[in-house]
């Protein structure tokens, strides 16, 4: 069982509330605080029933101010509220407490088409590296072509795609290690 409310939880903020209720006397529930700002874009999602102190883990997310993309997103941090979203100085004062670190996020960064085209690993030792993802073509004899004929039980090398017909995505994570999925049009 489970209920849903919206409203007003200050005079300033927009949530969903969803409470999961886990006993038939409903005394146990669990409770999904989920905050937007004035756009509908999740700001804060505060939920408790994660520790045993009855406090709410918060995961809060940022938007730049010129296209509204998601620009920041912070390690969970936990606090006693539960009525009021966290706001920006408010979560970076706890990841500092909480991580011993002012650097407890992560930053998207976003080509011209808003792809996200790096995201930071949380942490200052980590601040530079990150993710990164490269939108490529194939090329002359990158990628083979199978086919799978119903009448066959083996596969049939039908050579290579050609160059450019193929769409893919390189992911590079923070070592330097990459993989590239390739995806037909």
């Amino acid at each position: 069982n489970y209920s849903n409310s919206t409203g007003p939880e200050s005079n300033t903020d927009n949530y969903v509330k969803t409470t999961n209720i886990l006993s038939a006397d409903e005394t146990c529930a669990n409770t999904l605080v989920q905050y937007a700002d004035g756009l509908g874009r999740p700001l804060d999602d505060a939920s408790d029933g994660i520790n045993e102190k009855g406090e709410f883990v918060h995961n809060f997310s940022s938007y730049d101010d010129s296209k509204g993309r998601k620009s920041r997103t912070w390690l969970p941090v936990v606090a006693d509220i539960e009525n009021k979203s966290l706001k920006g100085t408010s979560i970076a004062a706890l990841a500092q407490n909480t991580y011993d670190d002012s650097k407890a996020y992560s930053d998207i960064k976003y080509d011209a088409l808003d792809r996200s085209v790096f995201t930071s690993t949380p942490g200052t030792q980590w601040k530079e590296k990150g993710k990164s993802v490269e939108r490529i073509g194939n090329g002359k004899n990158d990628v083979r072509l199978f086919s799978a004929p119903l009448d066959k039980i083996t596969l049939v090398d039908g050579g290579f795609y050609k160059p450019c017909s193929l769409q893919g995505e390189k992911t590079t994570d923070e070592d330097g290690h990459s993989n590239t999925i390739f995806t037909d049009k």
